[in-house]
């Protein structure tokens, strides 16, 4: 991918020696630099645990730039093509600034997926099953009986201290009556 600049060459007095210059990306990063730029994440939050979502950018940004640049237009003081090699790439980071922004916002939208896909993907999936043939609660080594369940009472009871006892009547009809404390 090609991405056209202004030209950031030296003006030797005489004007730049041309208008624009062209910074060209690789398509793709190759396995190394995709595993490079994620490790270059984790180095990050090593060196500081508080690192937030803009550092987390920049680094992006610097790896994508260090990276990705494949070849570029730009020349040095004495007019000669300059490689494009990370040293350069820095200087130029340095230098201009918001040029190497300008690259960085296309190597962004170029490499993206490729970098953070995986990140976000071996994140988000979660960790398989793992069976458990025995508890995994602490025990004394004995081995304790399970507890039986209790079995429901089949025996009801009810309060009797308030009520005479049962009389039967001639006709065989059975009938209490209530004592006159608990009337009362």
């Amino acid at each position: 991918m090609n991405v056209t600049i202004p030209c950031p060459c030296p003006d030797k007095g005489e004007g730049r020696p041309h208008v624009e210059d062209t910074v060209t990306l690789h398509d793709r990063l190759d396995f190394r630099s995709g595993v490079t730029i994620r490790k270059a994440l984790g180095v990050l939050y090593t060196d500081d645990p508080d690192a937030g979502f803009a550092d987390v950018l920049g680094v992006l940004t610097e790896q994508y730039l260090l990276l990705g640049i494949e070849s570029w237009t730009l020349v040095d003081e004495k007019g000669q093509k300059l490689e494009a090699n990370k040293p350069a790439i820095r200087a130029f980071m340095e230098s201009q600034p918001e040029t190497a922004m300008d690259i960085g916002n296309q190597a962004d939208a170029l490499y993206n997926e490729q970098v953070l896909l995986p990140l976000l993907t071996r994140g988000s999936t979660p960790s398989p099953d793992s069976p458990t043939d025995e508890s995994t609660s602490a025990t004394d080594g004995t081995n304790p009986t399970p507890p039986t369940p209790s079995r429901p009472s089949l025996i009801t009871t009810s309060q009797t201290a308030d009520i005479e006892p049962t009389t039967t009547s001639p006709d065989g009809v059975y009938s209490s009556s209530q004592s006159s404390t608990s009337a009362a």
